[in-house]
């Protein structure tokens, strides 16, 4: 199926592989943070999920050794055969 994908990347401490694997829990936080209260992946995987889309994280940026995290969204762009307009 036809899907749009939107990538973000931040160059933050990234996350190990226990967080990575909870990630997407709600208010799951990994290491000690300034502030946030453990939504806002739960909510990003939830809406796509429920549109028929899902969320790819990995640690580091571009597939390099440098800290970070990317999240990539896949988005279907069409619902039984029906295109979706943007």
């Amino acid at each position: 199926m036809p899907h749009a994908v939107l990538r973000v990347i931040d160059n933050g401490l990234g996350m190990t592989a226990e967080e990575l694997a909870r990630a997407g829990e709600r208010f799951f936080r990994g290491r000690a943070q300034a502030s946030g209260c453990g939504l806002g992946l739960a909510i990003a995987k939830a809406i796509a999920q429920r549109h028929g889309g899902h969320l790819d994280l990995s640690v580091g940026v571009d597939d390099t050794t440098a800290p970070g995290l990317t999240v990539t969204l896949h988005w279907p762009t069409s619902v039984q055969g029906f295109p979706l307009t943007f």
